[in-house]
């Protein structure tokens, strides 16, 4: 796909982060973005009904989640969303900039 395909694809984004410094990083990033859907955001792990209800009712067609607060429960929401054909970024608190 080229680059002006993917900026044409109407990115619906979910935000699953406990680090409150990265979580305020990426929406800023995010927010920064011209021609944006709004950003989802949860600022904990959710059980994995209720990342299905976030993903279903709010349409959502990218994913973010902060692995490095709690590596086990993110991994663990990681696996039951990879079926759905979700895309993933992976952030840490290491990837925040000095």
């Amino acid at each position: 796909m080229s680059a002006n395909g993917a900026q044409s694809i109407p990115w619906k984004p979910l935000l699953i982060c406990p680090h409150t410094d990265l979580s305020r990083q990426v929406s800023a990033v995010w927010g920064a973005l011209e021609d944006r859907q709004p950003m989802v955001e949860s600022s904990r792990y959710v059980d994995i009904p209720a990342l299905r209800d976030l993903i279903d009712g709010h349409s959502v067609t990218l994913c973010f989640i902060d692995v490095g607060s709690d590596r086990d429960r993110a991994l663990g929401l990681v696996r039951a969303a990879r079926d759905g054909g979700f895309r993933w970024l992976r952030c840490t608190p290491a990837m925040i900039p000095n």
